[in-house]
């Protein structure tokens, strides 16, 4: 409140005692140079990891590039291999790619990998506006499990490295006064903020520990504050310009 009656007083914000200032040579026209190269079609699962299977054994439907249809089924818990219990990134690669080469051939080896943050990931086989994934439900639907959307995904063309004028270049700095607290309650609750829970799990034979607790972080001393105003992301394909 104190800051704001400074505002309508006609005096600038100074949080923390820190005046704002405009700096108005902050370009937001920079150059954002189109892909000239295609790209593939691509998905990331929004899981990753321990994929966990009821009894019945679940399945999807993936068809690259058009080759075809293949269902890809996963063992259930009850497998006997002690590595289907609970399926990794890793196996679900596996198992994911086996299908595609029975039936397609060894050019489908690849399709199925372990991406960014090792999340499922699949990238098809070609590039361009032509390229896709078509990911469908099957009776015992396995997308959610994996965190697939069921639907088609395609590639994107050449774009002829045309150039537009929309981006604006940031600079971030390591701020050496960043303070993170570990908090034994949510802010505003009287909630307790540290929880752990052990549990074991019968059918997969696991034990599974838990423990999180609310973080949050300040700044001490501030000695600065950049408000960044129409900074777009990069899409798919583009390369931010100097």
């Amino acid at each position: 409140a104190y800051v704001a009656d400074m505002a309508l007083g006609g005096r600038g914000l100074t949080p923390c005692g820190i005046q704002f200032w405009d700096v108005p040579l902050l370009k937001i026209d920079e150059p954002v140079v189109q892909s000239a190269a295609a790209t593939p079609a691509r998905v990331i699962s929004t899981n990753f990891d321990m994929f966990r299977f009821p009894t019945d054994a679940y399945s999807f439907s993936l068809n690259v590039d058009g080759a075809g249809a293949v269902v890809i089924t996963f063992p259930t818990v009850e497998a006997a291999m002690r590595q289907d219990k609970t399926v990794t990134t890793a196996r679900a690669v596996q198992i994911i790619n086996d299908a595609l080469v029975a039936a397609h051939g060894i050019a489908y080896s690849g399709i199925a990998r372990i991406g960014q943050g090792g999340r499922l990931e699949l990238l098809s086989s070609t590039a361009g506006a032509g390229s896709s994934l078509v990911l469908a439900a099957t009776s015992v639907n396995a997308l959610p499990v994996l965190g697939f959307p069921a639907g088609t995904i395609t590639g994107v063309a050449a774009l002829g490295g045309g150039v537009t004028y929309n981006g604006t270049s940031v600079f971030l700095a390591n701020p050496t006064n960043l303070q993170m607290r570990v908090s034994t309650a949510a802010i505003g609750t009287n909630a307790a903020g540290f929880r752990q829970y052990l549990k074991y799990r019968q059918s997969q034979d696991t034990t599974r520990y838990n423990a999180w607790g609310f973080v949050d972080y300040t700044l001490g001393a501030p000695e600065g504050i950049i408000l960044g105003q129409n900074v777009r992301v990069a899409r798919p394909g583009e390369i931010p310009g100097n």
